[in-house]
């Protein structure tokens, strides 16, 4: 995944052996309010990816999300309340541009072979690979989706709750089909 800029460091000097700070980290550290690319929740981050031995592809949510940040003064510990002191904004984006993608890669080369644009919301959910040539994940929105692993064309969406979120991940073992779809 191709991020559009470097966030803290740019290289190592060859001759002294430091990392070298890109204007954007120097700007941070000096209280300045910055745009950086990926968010600090990463372009591919927590949700699972999968492999799908068959397809010999890996199968990916991402994220395509920048973050504005700017460091607040410190204050004294307040219990009940973030301790963090910096700002964290999403950066804005244009109606219906992708803020993440389903991704198909090979994993031999980092080559997509394709990308489904997410224009609602990131994949927060694992992706599960079948022999049936099905790809299943969810939405926090409580939609349980299924994509055609050759090309990511959905299949008719299901409504679920939050067992959407979990679903490709495991299924429970007390659980029947009925009570999450």
């Amino acid at each position: 995944m191709h991020m559009r800029r470097p966030i803290g460091l740019s290289r190592i000097d060859k001759e002294t052996g430091r990392p070298v700070e890109t204007e954007v980290a120097k700007k941070v550290r000096a209280g300045e309010e910055v745009e950086m690319w990926p968010s600090t929740r990463g372009g591919k981050n927590w949700p699972h990816a999968s492999f799908n031995p068959e397809t010999g592809l890996l199968y990916a949510p991402t994220m395509h999300r920048g973050g504005i940040y700017k460091h607040l003064p410190v204050k004294d510990r307040v219990p009940g309340q973030r301790y963090q002191f910096i700002e964290n904004r999403p950066t804005p984006s244009e109606p219906n541009s992708a803020i993440g993608h389903v991704d198909a890669i090979d994993p031999l080369t980092a080559e997509p072979k394709w990308r489904i644009p997410l224009t609602d919301h990131p994949i927060w959910s694992a992706i599960l690979t079948t022999g049936g040539q099905l790809l299943f994940t969810g939405k926090e929105t409580g939609e349980f989706v299924a994509l055609d692993v050759e090309n990511g064309k959905e299949h008719p969406p299901g409504r679920g709750t939050l067992c959407s979120q979990l679903l490709a991940l495991s299924w429970p073992t007390h659980a029947r089909i009925g009570e999450c779809l």
